[in-house]
């Protein structure tokens, strides 16, 4: 486990941060903890990056679910240093896989649940802890920072700053149910009894932390319940450098509406469909393209948009590369995002890419909330709250598209910069600072 970092390390505090997720995992989680082995080593802290092997290929949800068992491989220069661990799944949950009896494979889940064994498909804390107490053993950090989900890797980072007494700072990018940031959300039986048990033991592992940190205030505030220590907000963000290779300043050949990354059904995906019907009538396939990129993952949501509109109007895609994805937000005229009308304070990782690419946006229907004030601050494009509003707005845009092959965009640039990954990395770290030294 042992390794050379470079000689700027001398001169810094160290962190061990805990990531499930992390390059070349292809998803928006892992580009949060990319950025601050990327970018703290500028502000004083040097970061060593604990995560898990993951292959070069956009993964899907099976993924996750298969041992690799690679040796650990270790990277490093003057910024940081990489261990990646080989991956092994918890034996109970290989028994829930491997079994086609639902009451072994719901009591197996209850049972982890019930003594604290949370995410066992994505078993960050059975997998990596031998290993994480080797690595203390022998080497000494000022810092270790986890960050959730899994919430296992909560629990592991507790225990390792326990048992070697290491400031521990607790980073979420979910709760363990974002249903409850829902106005007026009464959970089920079953969910009542799981948030219970996240709580009871979120409050035993968050209790003396250092730090816990979310990516939105209401979020934060929950979890303030639970520790004694300082609780903050880091925003997610988009790459500075970005969108600087890509192509995406020509017109294009059609007028192209673009929403990637994730669509689920609780979203109001009838809104969307209504809108764009409305907007499309009148309209060739080959003056409009809709692009509903990464979709597919989720079999509902993507059969009811390829049933409800016009197939040669829409292009509908799975999971891409990372790369690809990015060349079609850079390539759209107006990016369009489903706001969550009914929750406060939430909105996605992606709506900070839509932000860099310096393209208009539009947020339909708004959530009067976190959404809609960042557009409002940004200047980057407009909130809808009825059908008939966001067909306006996209005619609005097809119409000036039409006549000058491309759209003004009014986004102010200064508020827009402070959504960078490298703002927000730099935030953290100063916070961090501040907290504990």
């Amino acid at each position: 486990m042992e390794a050379l970092d470079g000689w700027k390390s001398v001169f810094m505090k160290k962190a061990l941060i805990i990531s499930y997720y992390f390059p070349p995992y292809s998803g928006i989680e892992g580009n949060r903890c990319a950025s601050w082995a990327k970018e703290f080593s500028k502000h004083g802290i040097f970061p060593v990056v604990v995560t898990r092997h993951w292959n070069l290929i956009p993964q899907e949800w099976k993924d996750y679910f298969k041992e690799d068992l690679r040796k650990a491989e270790i990277t490093f220069n003057d910024n940081n240093r990489i261990i990646r661990l080989p991956y092994k799944l918890r034996p109970s949950f290989k028994i829930i896989k491997g079994t086609k009896n639902k009451f072994l494979s719901f009591g197996l889940y209850w049972v982890n649940k019930l003594v604290g064994n949370f995410h066992i498909e994505t078993g960050a804390n059975f997998s990596f802890k031998g290993a994480l107490i080797e690595l203390l053993k022998v080497e000494k950090f000022d810092m270790i920072i986890v960050t959730a989900p899994p919430v296992n890797i909560i629990k592991l980072g507790r225990a390792l700053s326990k048992k070697f007494k290491i400031p521990l700072i607790c980073d979420f990018r979910d709760l363990y149910d974002n249903d409850i940031l829902k106005k007026g959300y009464k959970p089920k039986f079953g969910m009542r009894i799981n948030n219970s048990l996240f709580r009871y033991y979120l409050k035993r592992w968050l209790k003396k932390a250092s730090l816990v940190t979310s990516v939105c205030w209401p979020m934060t505030e929950i979890l303030s319940r639970f520790s004694k220590g300082k609780t903050d907000v880091v925003y997610n963000g988009y790459e500075e450098d970005l969108f600087d290779q890509l192509s995406g300043a020509e017109k294009n050949e059609k007028f192209t509406v673009s929403l990637v990354g994730n669509l689920y059904p609780k979203q109001d995906l009838d809104f969307m469909i209504d809108a764009l019907k409305l907007f499309i009538t009148g309209k060739t396939e080959q003056e409009v393209q809709i692009n509903f990129i990464g979709i597919k993952n989720n079999k509902e949501v993507s059969d009811k948009i390829s049933a409800l509109l016009p197939a040669s109007f829409i292009n509908v895609t799975h999971r891409i590369q990372r790369e690809e994805a990015l060349q079609f937000i850079k390539s759209a005229d107006v990016l369009y995002y489903i706001g969550w009308p009914q929750y406060k304070g939430l909105f996605s990782g992606k709506i900070f890419e839509y932000l860099g690419a310096r393209r208009n946006i539009l947020i339909a229907p708004s959530d009067h909330d976190a959404l809609e004030n960042l557009i409002k601050e940004t200047k980057a494009g407009k909130t809808a709250d009825t059908v008939e509003q966001m067909a306006e707005y996209l005619n609005q845009w097809f119409e000036e598209w039409k006549k000058n092959g491309m759209l003004s965009y009014y986004g102010d640039e200064s508020k827009i910069r402070q959504f960078t990954r490298e703002e927000q990395a730099r935030k953290f770290a100063e916070i961090i600072k501040q907290t504990l030294f």
